[in-house]
This record gives C-alpha cells, structure tokens and sequence, in this order.
C-alpha cells in the first residue's frame, strides 16, 4: 500500500476515487486533504520521499493569487472546505 501511495503521490495522480477491484482511478479530481494526510503518513514512517513528494504536491493547491480571499490557503473555485484546509495544515507541519 506504502509503495503504491508513493507511486501515486510522486506522480501527482492521487486521485479521490478508485475501484477497489481494480485499482482503477474512478475520477480525476485531487484533493488538498488526501496529500496532506500523506505528508503526514510518511512523516509517521520515517519515509523522507512519500514526505516530501506529498508536500510537492500539496504546494500545488495552495492559492496563490494574493488578490484572492483564499490567499495562502487551500480553496478552490471560490469554495474553501475546513477538511482540506485543515489537513494540508497539518502536512505542511512537516514541511522542512
């Protein structure tokens, strides 16, 4: 599972939904909260490459348009969920 999540993370193609038959990706949609909780599941094992991949990652969504009332955060189309927010917070804590 480990390696799998890491493959995906590195490849910035950790998506939201997947057959659990298959593995296949369901959709295409990324998630602030999903890199932020594996920012924190590679911190927890010690794994500098899933860490530091989930950060790349997260950094990705991360609004920068400083006109923005979203400016530093994790909202997206004019919408900002607590969740993704607070999870990417608590990845970023492991930002080095």
């Amino acid at each position: 599972s480990i390696d799998w999540l890491a493959e995906k993370t590195a490849s910035g193609t950790l998506y939201s939904y997947y057959d659990p038959r298959t593995g296949a990706a369901l959709d295409s949609q990324e998630s602030s909260a999903a890199y932020g909780m594996v920012a924190q599941i590679g911190a927890a094992l010690g794994n500098e490459f899933l860490t530091g991949n989930a950060l790349t990652q997260l950094k990705k969504h991360q609004n920068a348009d400083s006109q923005s009332p979203f400016y530093g955060g994790f909202g997206y189309n004019n919408n900002a969920y607590s969740y993704d927010n607070l999870q990417a917070l608590l990845g970023l804590v492991y930002n080095k």
